[in-house]
């Protein structure tokens, strides 16, 4: 009887470490708001150098710890789209100065 207990058990170990890791997963520092990842210049691009400094530790962590401050980034979405708008603004003023300037430009070769 003892035996059959012990199967019993295991899976449910084996359940409960498996969610454990899962959790695991979702506290891991580079989705922590108190997260800064450094970065690696290359020719093109910047590449990310899997560490970063932790505003609530106050030290350099590997982005793949985790820690009991964890507290998830939030995506402010209100300023990408703020920003699609301004940059939309921006290119549309542009496109009018752009505009002007040919039609000047037509006018001035007509005359001569």
């Amino acid at each position: 009887m003892e035996e059959e207990k012990e199967r019993k058990i295991i899976p449910m170990e084996k359940e409960n470490s498996e969610e454990v890791e899962k959790e695991e997963k979702k506290n891991l520092c580079y989705r922590c708001m108190y997260m800064s990842k450094f970065y690696v210049k290359e020719i093109k691009r910047y590449e990310s150098f899997g560490l970063g400094w932790c505003s609530a530790k106050r030290e350099v962590v590997d982005i793949h710890d985790g820690c009991e401050r964890f507290c998830l980034r939030r995506v402010n979405r209100r300023r990408r789209i703020m920003l699609n708008n301004a940059l939309e603004s921006i290119l549309t003023d542009i496109s009018a100065i752009r505009q002007i300037m040919e039609e000047e430009k037509k006018e001035e070769d007509e005359r001569v």
